[in-house]
């Protein structure tokens, strides 16, 4: 309870309309000065050292000399005896509090360090203000190509009612319904991820749902020479309970990241076609490609926001530090194997589904 009490009052003591780069200033000043507080602490060390060596030659002088008496003798020996800790304890403090001085640096690194958590912070906003922006405008276009889809299969109908047969209408017709269509399945695999079912759990069969997000992603990965497959390793079938938005969403943040690098390799003419593979091994999936692999300057932070050895403006560094949290939601978790390539770089990642799992 005291040292409750204790923690409240220096607590209030603190002006809580302080910003962060507030403190961190202050903490800055703090650590400059004690360069000039060092200064002054290793001048008095040096008059207590001169002190103690003259009061050590003045009790030896007095402990021999014929004039004095032995009870005198033994009190001045009795207050050596009891003066020698206390000087020693003095040493260690003034050593300690010397220290000090050495961290006089850290302040500009801590408020570098502040500034860079500040532009993070920044760009973390922005990326949230897209993402509503993103499921707002989802769910409008899920509505607007529902009502085109209607509409045109009612256009089509009256076209046959009516016995036209104007081959550019029907095939713009055709060509619109088509499209709708092809746009509809592109936002059943988003709209699950929307606020209103976010929250909707069910039984998933992840080699099944592999193999419908492949399909989804193959004729989009063809075209940049890229092929993804999906393997199942053991009899034991992996079924989770989990909601299919955010499984979509951490299958994607995998799929865009080697598909980014498999494209830079295929650009570079290191591959002429790249693959991605899922594994699925009861209770894991395991995500790699055939590219380089991890760049080394990022593999231990590679799931840490804002990191990414992608060109600038190319990638944001949220990928990755994204799939962590929505796995940790659902108790599972997600780390790099530490296989290496022909590269000689990390390049597999394994999720473990154990927390989801549909017993």
């Amino acid at each position: 309870m005291e040292f409750k009490k204790k923690r409240n009052e220096e607590l209030a003591q603190v002006d809580s309309r302080k910003t962060i780069e507030d403190i961190s200033r202050t903490i800055k000043k703090g650590l400059t000065e004690a360069a000039t507080h060092q200064k002054r602490m290793d001048s008095f060390r040096e008059r207590l050292e001169a002190s103690v060596s003259e009061s050590r030659s003045v009790v030896a002088r007095l402990a021999t000399a014929k004039e004095v008496s032995p009870q005198l003798r033994e009190k001045i020996t009795e207050a050596l005896s009891v003066l020698e800790p206390m000087v020693a304890e003095a040493r260690s403090m003034i050593a300690q509090l010397s220290e000090l001085g050495a961290l006089k640096d850290m302040g500009q690194v801590l408020e570098d360090r502040v500034d860079g958590l500040r532009r993070q912070m920044d760009s973390m906003y922005e990326s949230i203000a897209l993402g509503i922006t993103a499921e707002a405008l989802s769910h409008e276009i899920f509505n607007v190509a529902d009502q085109l889809a209607k509409r045109t299969k009612a256009a089509q109908t009256q076209l046959r009612n009516k016995g036209i047969s104007d081959r550019t209408i029907l095939a713009f017709v055709e060509y619109v319904h088509t499209s709708v269509m092809a746009l509809r399945k592109q936002m059943s695999f988003m709209s699950p991820s929307l606020q209103y079912v976010r929250e909707q759990r069910e039984e998933i069969k992840v080699s099944e749902f592999l193999d419908q997000l492949t399909a989804f992603y193959q004729e989009r990965l063809d075209k940049v020479g890229i092929s993804i497959l999906v393997r199942s390793c053991g009899e034991a079938q992996l079924v989770i309970k989990m909601n299919k938005g955010k499984i979509s969403q951490i299958i994607d943040n995998f799929v865009l990241n080697s598909e980014y690098w498999l494209k830079e390799d295929i650009a570079q003419k290191r591959l002429t076609r790249g693959t991605i593979m899922f594994e699925v091994d009861r209770p894991f999936v395991r995500i790699f490609d055939d590219g380089r692999g991890i760049d080394p300057s990022v593999e231990s932070t590679l799931f840490e926001p804002f990191v990414s050895a992608k060109a600038k403006g190319t990638g944001r560094g949220l990928g990755l530090f994204i799939v962590k949290p929505l796995l940790d939601s659902e108790g599972c978790s997600v780390g790099v194997l530490p296989e290496r390539n022909k590269h000689r770089r990390f390049y597999k990642f394994q999720i473990d589904l154990r927390g989801a799992i549909n017993e």
